[in-house]
């Protein structure tokens, strides 16, 4: 979705939040429904793509209250390699729906992954690596000015002798790495492109991180004087998601790991003198304490078509396309007994899983056909499947 900010007109991406994998909000050609959902449809490699989610909202709060655990949709690129990726194009207005009917009456996203070029073998390995952090804290008082404050107004406070940071103590400094290898090779007729990725990305809260692995093959093979075209697509992607606090909510008073950290008065300790966290209750939680929380999303994605093109006359050219996805979502989650969000309960653990397939069958005849020096035929028949 980087690559698209900024550079295609009437596409408006906001990043939802800053953690590893976080979705972000892409709308193209502004709203056009106020009850439906506005997302784009996603096509990689002429397969459209309906992306899900392992319910996203899982309860680990009182039952009248609301999750303490993120309720941020994932990113649905997440299972591309963007070093895989050739091109993005976006279809908007009626392009979209002419071509997809009214699954693209948001826009239509395509995507377009890297192939062999060229007659020549190729090895190619990229890395990077980087360190994030927070580039400013919000200005909060000290410790002493806190209780200055508080002794100049006659407020009641706790003192417990600390001088805590509370975004101090849940920033970290993250480290990034990222790894990418491909390999092209073939022939004339036959060409293909492997490639591995590997990624890992810590966020700047305390347990929360994404670790991505991807591969990927493309091939292609031209036969019978280059009338007949046969392409193949696979890729497979998984994803380690490991989540933490940060949208959620306890009975609209706690349950957010930002919220905690600013209200938190710096005269509280981390820890108490046995080692455990200091807490206070259910609505007023320990930042810190989160990272006793576990909240671990795994995903399996794959991807797989073929598309078949066969010239039967100079102008007249018939096409198939066959294509099948399946996404697997497993997410667990876990809170010790210890921990004021199920501490009433004597702990809570709770396991979601979802599973989506796709099956695509699309036939297409295109009639093509230079008449004269000024007039151009074009007539497209197809039938298009999708379960």
């Amino acid at each position: 979705e980087q690559i698209l900010q900024g550079k295609v007109t009437g596409v408006n991406i906001v990043q939802n939040s800053g953690q590893p994998g976080a979705g972000s909000t892409v709308r193209i050609r502004g709203i056009s429904s106020v009850s439906t959902n506005n997302d784009p449809l996603y096509v990689v490699d002429g397969v459209p793509l309906q992306f899900g989610s392992a319910n996203n909202y899982v309860q680990l709060g009182s039952q009248g209250g609301t999750s303490a655990l993120s309720d941020d949709v994932p990113n649905p690129l997440n299972v591309i390699n963007p070093a895989d990726i050739e091109s993005i194009d976006v279809l908007k207005d009626a392009s979209a729906t002419a071509i997809y009917g009214s699954r693209g009456a948001n826009g239509v996203i395509i995507i377009t992954t890297k192939s062999k070029r060229g007659a020549s073998e190729s090895l190619t390995y990229s890395t990077y690596a980087g360190i994030g952090h927070v580039r400013e804290i919000l200005p909060v008082l000290s410790a002493n000015e806190y209780r200055n404050y508080a002794n100049s107004i006659n407020a009641p406070y706790s003192d417990l002798g600390a001088n805590t940071n509370w975004q101090k103590e849940i920033f970290r400094a993250a480290f990034s790495q990222n790894h990418n290898l491909s390999f092209a090779g073939g022939s004339e007729s036959t060409r293909f492109r492997s490639s591995f990725g590997y990624s890992d990305q810590e966020g700047v809260l305390l347990s929360s991180g994404l670790k991505k692995y991807t591969a990927r093959l493309n091939g292609s093979h031209n036969a019978l004087n280059d009338k007949l075209k046969i392409g193949v697509h696979l890729s497979y992607a998984k994803l380690d998601d490991d989540k933490v606090a940060i949208s959620s909510n306890i009975n609209n008073e706690g349950g957010n790991i930002l919220k905690d950290a600013l209200r938190w008065a710096p005269t509280l300790p981390v820890y108490n003198a046995d080692g455990s966290y200091y807490q206070i209750g259910e609505l007023r939680i320990n930042p810190v304490s989160w990272v006793d929380v576990e909240d671990q999303s795994n995903t399996d994605f794959f991807l797989g078509n073929t598309n078949i093109s066969y010239k039967v006359l100079d102008a007249l050219t018939l096409q198939v396309n066959a294509g099948y996805s399946t996404e697997r979502v497993d997410r667990y989650t876990s809170s010790p007994d210890s921990h004021p969000s199920a501490a009433s309960e004597g702990g809570r653990a709770s396991i979601s899983k979802f599973l989506n397939t796709t099956t695509l069958l699309e036939t297409t005849l295109n009639y093509d056909k230079q008449i004269g020096e000024k007039h151009h035929l074009t007539i497209l028949g197809g039938y298009s499947f999708q379960r």
